[in-house]
């Protein structure tokens, strides 16, 4: 198949261009190939391993993301989910995970750490006791600093103390605020992901008990903080129900606690 289509979105791969609108979009060969591997699986995720193990891809999708969201609008986007893989969000389709299983069984994986946790010993132990105080945790501070690595420390140290299990999400791929919803319902495993809003999600975690992790939250935070509070001032996590997000600052999340390197601080 060298031509791909999915509304005003056309890929020729045998050319290596893709267009919207009969406009050229200013993408390489090698980026066409990536978005024709995600659309031939439309409404799916393509395993990790389906796809060539690249250390650069993060910051192709990234490069790729920006493109479809100046040309294409906040509805084209690609979005990776641990555990799933890559996904190709479209016009009126967000990519759903294949499982089925309820979401105690099926909540998605933590992403396996690429460094050791070092010295970092006494500030996960810290959080964890931290965390069970606050319905709202932030992980506050410049990049580079090691806030997923500690947030999936400590994650991993209190999943077993949710029925629920751990939801994590990698905001980090998408470029509109507008695909934030979809991007957790996608995470949660909800039963439609597309056309999704903070309600809606607020409705499908009412009664549950999950940690919620949000990673990479200051470029989409104004969704993030809407999507946050929402879930935590609300009845919809349950009383044992908590979420962790991390993010640079400054931002327009309003935590009811925040940490940030080398102290603790209650946030106002």
């Amino acid at each position: 198949m060298s031509t791909l289509n999915w509304g005003l979105l056309r890929l020729e791969l045998a050319r290596g261009e893709a267009f919207h609108s009969n406009t050229r979009l200013p993408l390489a060969a090698g980026d066409v190939t990536l978005l024709g591997l995600l659309m031939q699986r439309p409404g799916e995720f393509v395993p990790d391993d389906a796809l060539p193990a690249d250390d650069a891809l993060p910051a192709q999708v990234e490069f790729v993301n920006e493109v479809l969201a100046r040309h294409c609008g906040p509805s084209c986007y690609v979005m990776h989910l641990p555990g799933s893989g890559w996904g190709l969000a479209l016009p009126g389709l967000t990519p759903r995970p294949a499982t089925s299983k309820p979401l105690a069984e099926g909540a998605t994986p933590l992403p396996r750490l690429r460094t050791r946790v070092v010295g970092q010993g006494e500030a996960v132990a810290s959080l964890a006791a931290r965390l069970p105080q606050a319905r709202l945790l932030a992980l506050v501070g410049p990049g580079g600093i090691g806030k997923t690595t500690l947030a999936v420390s400590v994650a991993a140290q209190l999943a077993d103390h949710y029925r629920d299990g751990v939801v994590f999400v990698d905001l980090s791929p998408l470029t509109s605020a507008d695909a934030v919803p979809s991007a957790l319902a996608a995470a949660l495993h909800m039963p439609a992901v597309t056309g999704i809003g903070v309600q809606d999600l607020v409705a499908f975690l009412r009664g549950r008990q999950l940690l919620l992790v949000l990673d990479n939250c200051e470029h989409v935070v104004s969704a993030v903080a809407q999507v946050a509070e929402a879930v935590s001032n609300g009845p919809c996590l349950g009383r044992d129900g908590r979420g962790a997000v991390t993010r640079r600052p400054p931002s327009k999340l309003r935590s009811r606690a925040a940490w940030g390197p080398k102290r603790s601080r209650s946030a106002t």
